[in-house]
C-alpha cells in the first residue's frame, strides 16, 4: 500500500500551523498505515490520533465526536458505507476526508458523484508524503474556512472580523477565545456540548485539569450577548456541558 519513504524526510512536510490541536481518525483494519502516521506525530505535537479497526466504531464515535480529518482505507465489500458516512460528515461537519482505494475497487466508488466532489480520492500503492501533502491542502482550506461567515439562525459570526451581527446590523466585539468558543458551540447548535471538549478544541487540553478558566470565559461572554442581544441568543450550561442557540 505504501511506498516506503524515510521518516526523517517529512520532518519539514507535516505541519500544523495552527495553535488548536487538530483531532485526526483513520478508519483502517491495518495497523500499517496508523504506524506510520503515528511516528509522524513525533515531529508534530498538535496532532492527535484516533485509530479505529471496524467501521462500525468509528460511525458510532463520530456521532458525538467532531473530527478535523478522516481517512477511510477500507476493503471493497464497505466501500458503499464509506460514502455513505463521508458525505453525512461533509454535510453535518464540513470535516474533510481522504478515502484510500486500490484499482480493482475503482469501478465500485463513484469518484464523479457531485454528493462527493469534496472528497479526495487516492489510489493504492501511494507515496506517504504524498498522503501528507493532500493532508496539509486539506488544513490549508480548513483554516481559510474559518474566516468565513458562519450562519446561527438570524445571526452571523464572523470569525476573520471577530464580531457576532443580527439582522438589523448590530455588531458585538469578540475576543480571539469567544469567536473559538462560539464557533465550536455553534457546530451543535441547541446541543449540549461537553466542557473537556471544547477545552481541548480551544487550548488543546486532552486531561481533564480542575479549572475554571472556561467557566470564566463562558460567563463573561453570556453577560455580552445578553446585554446585546436579550435573550434572543443565548449561551446555557447543563451539568459541566454548554449549548449556543436562539428564539425562533
Amino acid at each position: 500500500m505504501l511506498k516506503k519513504t524515510k521518516v526523517y524526510s517529512l520532518r519539514n512536510v507535516m505541519k500544523n500551523d495552527s495553535k488548536e490541536t487538530k483531532s485526526l481518525a483513520l478508519v483502517d483494519n491495518d495497523l500499517t498505515l496508523y504506524n506510520e502516521l503515528e511516528e509522524q506525530q513525533n515531529f508534530e505535537r498538535n496532532y492527535f490520533w484516533r485509530h479505529f479497526k471496524k467501521l462500525d466504531n468509528f460511525i458510532q464515535e463520530a456521532q458525538s465526536k467532531v473530527f478535523d480529518l478522516v481517512i477511510f482505507n477500507q476493503p471493497n465489500s464497505e466501500q458503499k458505507r464509506v460514502e455513505k458516512s463521508s458525505i453525512s460528515l461533509l454535510k453535518l461537519h464540513h470535516v474533510p476526508t481522504i478515502v484510500l482505494f486500490s484499482k480493482n475497487d475503482a469501478k465500485d466508488y463513484n469518484t464523479k458523484d457531485g454528493n462527493l466532489e469534496s472528497l479526495t480520492f487516492i489510489e493504492k500503492p501511494f507515496r506517504f508524503v504524498t498522503l501528507v501533502e493532500i493532508m496539509n491542502e486539506k488544513f490549508k482550506f480548513q483554516e481559510k474556512s474559518k474566516f468565513l461567515t458562519i450562519v446561527i439562525g438570524p445571526y452571523f459570526l464572523k470569525p476573520f472580523e471577530k464580531v457576532i451581527v443580527d439582522n438589523f446590523g448590530e455588531e458585538l466585539l469578540l475576543t480571539d477565545t469567544e469567536v473559538k468558543i462560539v464557533r465550536i458551540l455553534s457546530k451543535y447548535e441547541g446541543v449540549f456540548v461537553r466542557k473537556e471538549f471544547v477545552m481541548e478544541k480551544v487550548w488543546g487540553i486532552k486531561k481533564f485539569l480542575e479549572t475554571h478558566t472556561l467557566e470564566t470565559h463562558i460567563y463573561r461572554l453570556r453577560k455580552k450577548i445578553q446585554k446585546k442581544f436579550n435573550e434572543d441568543l443565548w449561551i446555557k450550561s447543563k451539568k459541566g456541558r454548554y449549548a449556543l442557540g436562539y428564539k425562533y
